[in-house]
């Protein structure tokens, strides 16, 4: 990212009142994700770029435009002092104090700094005019906290949802369709009662096929139960176990060469998942980072942050004990155990996280075991601390 962009970003949030924090909570990102575009290291995604516009009631354009300056677009209407009506909604703007009513919510900026910001993440209100201790956050830590997600349901889950229902619809007619053709072969076919158990092996298998066609992934076929299935029904109806056994190496073949295909379908599908991932200032076109790259970043970011957390409150905890002071050790446990909620809350919210990038992406099989298992060791690394400070 240019640096002339990177310094713009800063001046536009200076201009508002925003810390770090404060924006990043706006946004649902890290403060240090703020410093990061700010200091030209990483280019926020076009998303995040749009919510930024839409903060200080700019577009787009005149959010990267460095053409124009921060004061050029901020007061470009202010000399008419009359209320306009457009794109990001009612705007009132005086030269005092400005007002914004739009779907993104209530914003008002007064001339010393101070702001009140509110929308669908709560209430802000910031004071600027006296202190850091005048501001107060009626809203959700989007960083720390988050509760609960907005009701953006993508294509993708929409297909999630729908390869559910009929993965369920179909297993249950096919389940009554194995128990009857099993009776009734069972009663018609001689010695049929020993051999056509093998179909129940079947059931779970059109449901996950329709699964398969849906989400468009090669690797949901259920490809060990068909192969499982065809060994015993030759072996139980022929007498075939040998060579027969020798089914069962299609399983790893087949994974082994549709893993990287949709592996590579999922590449292919974050290269077209933003239409405007370019965009162009001053010339230069500037390719913004994907949406899902810096999720993920964030997952990482935040299993650091658990890690040092836990680490720390561990170490308090060791200082307690060796105190001897019981009194002190029972103040210390209480809050300890306070502060293992909030790392419990942490985890939630990096759950939450996960399962909407896993909603909106088709994120491959390795990628998806490694943070799921990193999120289960998060949880168990928290258990163990809870357990050694209930100890005490």
């Amino acid at each position: 990212m240019t640096i002339e962009l990177a310094n713009r970003l800063v001046e536009f949030r200076k201009k508002f009142g925003y810390s770090q924090e404060e924006l990043g909570n706006r946004l649902n990102v890290s403060r240090q994700s703020i410093s990061n575009w700010e200091s030209g290291e990483v280019t926020p995604s076009i998303d995040y770029l749009k919510e930024l516009a839409k903060i200080y009631a700019v577009s787009l354009d005149d959010l990267v435009n460095c053409d124009k300056t921060v004061d050029e677009v901020l007061n470009k209407d202010k000399s008419k002092k009359e209320e306009t009506d457009d794109k990001n909604g009612f705007t009132v703007d005086d030269g005092k104090s400005y007002v914004n009513i739009s779907k993104d919510g209530i914003h008002i900026l007064d001339e010393d700094g101070s702001s009140v910001d509110i929308d669908n993440k709560g209430i802000k209100v910031n004071d600027n005019s006296d202190s850091k201790s005048n501001s107060f956050d009626y809203g959700v830590k989007l960083d720390n906290n988050l509760k609960a997600h907005f009701n953006y349901i993508s294509k993708k889950k929409k297909r999630e949802r729908i390869a559910e229902k009929v993965n369920s619809i179909v297993t249950g007619v096919f389940t009554l369709l194995v128990f009857a053709a099993y009776l009734t072969l069972g009663f018609l076919v001689n010695g049929a009662w020993g051999v056509y158990w093998t179909l129940f092996i079947l059931i779970p298998v059109p449901g996950l096929l329709m699964m398969a066609i849906i989400k468009r992934k090669f690797c949901v076929v259920p490809i060990p139960l068909m192969v499982t299935f065809a060994y015993l029904f030759m072996g139980v109806k022929f007498s075939m176990w040998h060579p027969w056994w020798l089914l069962f190496l299609i399983i790893p073949v087949y994974y082994s060469v549709f893993g990287p295909i949709d592996k590579a379908i999922f590449e292919h599908g974050l290269n077209k998942e933003k239409e405007d991932s370019v965009i162009t200032i001053n010339g230069d076109s500037i390719k913004v980072k994907n949406n899902v790259e810096e999720k993920l970043a964030k997952l990482e970011e935040i299993f650091s942050e658990i890690d040092v957390e836990v680490d720390t409150i561990l170490k308090t905890m060791e200082k307690c004990k060796e105190s001897n002071d019981r009194d002190l050790i029972d103040d210390f446990k209480d809050d300890l155990l306070d502060k293992l909620g909030d790392v419990e809350e942490k985890i939630d919210y990096m759950e939450d996280l996960f399962d909407e990038i896993e909603d909106s992406s088709d994120l491959p099989i390795d990628t998806r075991f490694k943070y799921k298992a990193e999120i289960r060791n998060a949880k168990n690394k928290v258990k163990n601390a809870k357990d050694k400070i209930d100890s005490i």
